[in-house]
C-alpha cells in the first residue's frame, strides 16, 4: 500500500517537473519577447522623437521661407519702384525749362559761348535763384528749386547740368567761366545804365561736353561735404571742374574713390556721389560704387530666387 503512495507521489514530483520546465521554458520566452518588445518600442520612440524634431525643423523652415518670400516681395517692390521713380526723376530733370529763366538766359547767351556766370549772378540779382544752406539732404526738382527760389550746392549742381543740356540741345559749343586774376574785370551782364563786373577776376571759355554732379569730401570725419560740376569727355577728371553757385573754375584736386579704397569718404576732395541725367551712383562704406542702374541687377537676383523658392 505505502509503495503505491510512494509511486504515485513520484508521478505527480516527476509531472510537476516536466510543468515546471515547460513554464520556466515559457516564461524565458515571454521574457526574451518582453525585451524584444520593450526594444522595439524604444526604437519607435526614438523615430517618433526624430520625426517629430524633422517635421518641427521643417515647419521652422517653411516659416521662414514664407517670411523670405515676403521680404523678397516688399524689397522686390519697394526697389523697382524706388529705381524706376528715381530714374524717371532724372530723366525729368535732365533739360533746364528756358520759361523759369527766358530773359537771364538771353542776355547771357553770347552767340558762340554762353556767359555762366552772368546767368548765375543775374538769377540772385532779379531774386529768381539764390545759396541757401539746408541741414536736409533732399534733392529739388528744378521746378521746385524756381518756386522756392533757393537751393544749397546740390541743387544749383542740378540746375547747372540741365543748363549746360540745354545748351548742347542748342548747339551751343562754350561756356565762360572764370579765374582769379588781380587787376582784372569779368563783365558779367549790363542793368540799366550799369555794367557789373566781377573783380580781379578774368574770363576763359571751356568746350561744352559731358557734365555731371559730383559732391566731394570737405571734412576728414567724412560728414560735411560739397556739389560741384565735372564736364568731362569719356572718364571724370578728363576735363574740368567749375562751381555752379559762382561760375568759378576750379583746379584738377578732385579725383573719384576708386573700387577697394579703404576710409574714400573721409579724404579731402575725395569724389563719393555722382549723377548725371542717366544715373546716380554713390561711393559705399563698403568701398565700392553703387548705382540706381546697378539696382537693376539686384532687382534680377531678388526676381530670380523669389522664383527659385516658389518652384521648392
Amino acid at each position: 500500500h505505502y509503495e503505491d503512495v510512494i509511486t504515485s507521489l513520484k508521478n505527480d514530483i516527476s509531472s510537476m517537473n516536466k510543468s515546471l520546465s515547460f513554464y520556466k521554458s515559457q516564461n524565458k520566452y515571454l521574457t526574451e519577447k518582453l525585451f524584444e518588445t520593450k526594444t522595439e518600442l524604444e526604437n519607435l520612440n526614438s523615430s517618433y522623437n526624430e520625426l517629430r524634431a524633422e517635421y518641427n525643423e521643417n515647419l521652422f523652415l517653411l516659416e521662414k521661407v514664407k517670411n523670405r518670400t515676403s521680404y523678397l516681395d516688399s524689397l522686390y517692390k519697394n526697389l523697382t519702384e524706388a529705381v524706376d521713380s528715381s530714374l524717371e526723376w532724372l530723366k525729368e530733370n535732365t533739360l533746364l525749362d528756358l520759361s523759369y529763366v527766358s530773359d537771364e538766359f538771353s542776355k547771357c547767351d553770347e552767340g558762340d559761348y554762353f556767359n555762366y556766370p552772368c546767368f548765375v549772378y543775374l538769377l540772385d540779382d532779379e531774386g529768381k535763384l539764390s545759396y541757401s544752406y539746408e541741414t536736409e539732404d533732399k534733392l529739388k526738382s528744378l521746378s521746385q528749386l524756381f518756386y522756392e527760389k533757393k537751393g544749397d550746392c546740390e541743387d544749383f549742381s542740378l540746375m547747372a547740368v540741365s543748363l549746360l543740356n540745354k545748351l548742347k540741345q542748342k548747339n551751343i559749343k562754350k561756356i565762360a567761366l572764370y579765374v582769379s586774376s588781380p587787376g582784372s574785370e569779368f563783365p558779367l551782364y549790363k542793368k540799366g545804365n550799369y555794367i557789373y563786373f566781377l573783380p580781379d577776376s578774368k574770363k576763359v571759355y571751356k568746350p561744352l561736353e559731358n557734365s555731371a554732379v559730383v559732391c566731394y569730401t570737405t571734412d576728414p570725419s567724412g560728414y560735411e561735404g560739397h556739389c560741384i560740376v565735372a564736364v568731362y569727355s569719356k572718364e571724370i577728371g578728363d576735363g574740368y571742374f567749375f562751381e555752379p553757385q559762382t561760375g568759378e573754375l576750379l583746379d584738377d584736386s578732385y579725383s573719384l574713390c576708386k573700387e577697394g579704397e579703404t576710409e574714400c569718404n573721409f579724404k579731402l576732395n575725395k569724389i563719393f556721389l555722382v549723377f548725371d541725367d542717366k544715373d546716380m551712383k554713390i561711393f559705399t562704406y563698403n568701398d565700392e560704387w553703387i548705382s540706381y542702374r546697378g539696382m537693376e541687377t539686384l532687382i534680377s537676383q531678388l526676381r530670380k530666387e523669389l522664383n527659385e523658392i516658389r518652384d521648392q
